[in-house]
């Protein structure tokens, strides 16, 4: 990992994966029912771990990530974010706010 590291190169056999078919439902005799499962080396995954928790642990620690970013983050999740912007909109609405949806984001407009 080091020789990786300071190279900047990750080794071929790093790279290589064994990619099979697993049924995910119903009949094994059609495609449509499998899913695809890659299988990498386990150094490569482990490495990936580090890099991605170093990386992570440095943009929280200089507070470079707003709150609302969940998906990559421990104890956060896709689910997370979305209970989190329901809250707001049944809040809103209990409010009798008006709520306002913006191209991947949303304005709480309160109308009295």
């Amino acid at each position: 990992m080091k020789v990786s590291l300071e190279s900047g190169v990750v080794p071929a056999d790093w790279k290589d994966a064994n990619v099979t078919p697993i049924c995910k439902k119903g009949s094994k005799s059609q495609v449509g029912n499998y899913r695809q499962v890659s299988l990498t080396c386990q150094i490569d995954e482990v490495f990936e771990s580090v890099i991605r928790d170093a990386i992570v642990d440095h943009l929280d620690r200089n507070r470079l990530l707003n709150s609302s970013q969940h998906g990559f983050r421990k104890g956060g999740s896709c689910l997370g974010k979305l209970r989190k912007f329901l809250e707001k909109v049944t809040t809103g609405l209990n409010n009798q706010n008006t709520l306002h949806y913006l191209r991947g984001g949303w304005v709480l407009a309160t109308q009295h």
